[in-house]
């Protein structure tokens, strides 16, 4: 449905525009980059079954999902700043 591929592009476009900022400033470490790439890997793996099924079941995992992912994240920007 065009909700869900809206959401994972809207996650992609966060993602790639997180990685250019990264290569722009030079503010991140390599934490951070390993963490937009482990991002990427679990929106493809979580995100896929939703774009090819996209029920509300589906959606509902996905929401699921992306909250302990987006957790996942912020923990990891946290260590980088920390330990950069």
């Amino acid at each position: 449905s065009f909700a869900a591929r809206f959401v994972i592009g809207l996650n992609f476009l966060a993602l790639s525009l997180a990685l250019v900022s990264v290569f722009v400033t030079n503010v991140f470490g390599y934490i951070f980059i390993l963490m937009i790439l482990s991002f990427v890997v679990l929106i493809l793996i979580v995100g896929i079954p939703l774009v090819k099924d996209p029920t509300y079941e589906k959606a509902k995992q996905f929401k699921l999902w992306i909250h302990p992912i987006m957790l996942f994240a912020l923990i990891m920007v946290i260590l980088d700043k920390l330990y950069a």
